[in-house]
C-alpha cells in the first residue's frame, strides 16, 4: 500500500471513530503527508470528550468542526517539508478564512 494511500486510510479511520461518538463536540484533526500523532491526537481528543474528526489535507470541506488541530511532527524527517506542503493544501485555504471569521 503506497504512503499516500495509507495517510488517506488513517484519516478515514479518524472519521469512523467520530461515527461512534454521535453529540459531542467536532474537533478536526488534519493529516497532512509526512507528518504522525494525527491517532494520538485522535485519542486525546476522545479522552476530552469530544469526538475526533479526520481531515485529509486535499479535503475542502471542514465539516461543520468547532475547532481544528493541525498535528505536529515529522514522520519521515524534516526533508519532505510537510510545513511547506501544508501552506499549499486545500483545508489550508478553507480553514485561514473561518479562522478569520471567527
Amino acid at each position: 500500500m503506497s504512503r499516500r494511500a495509507l495517510r488517506h486510510r488513517r484519516a478515514s479511520a479518524l472519521s469512523q471513530a467520530a461515527a461512534e461518538t454521535e453529540g459531542r463536540l467536532r474537533i478536526g484533526i488534519v493529516t497532512f503527508p509526512g507528518t504522525s500523532d494525527a491517532e494520538a491526537t485522535a485519542r486525546a481528543v476522545r479522552l476530552a470528550g469530544a469526538q475526533p474528526v479526520g481531515l485529509w489535507h486535499g479535503d475542502a470541506d471542514l465539516r461543520d468542526v468547532a475547532a481544528v488541530i493541525l498535528p505536529g511532527g515529522s514522520a519521515h524527517g524534516d526533508y519532505l517539508r510537510p510545513g511547506a506542503l501544508a501552506a499549499r493544501s486545500q483545508v489550508m485555504r478553507e480553514l485561514i478564512p473561518a479562522a478569520d471569521a471567527g
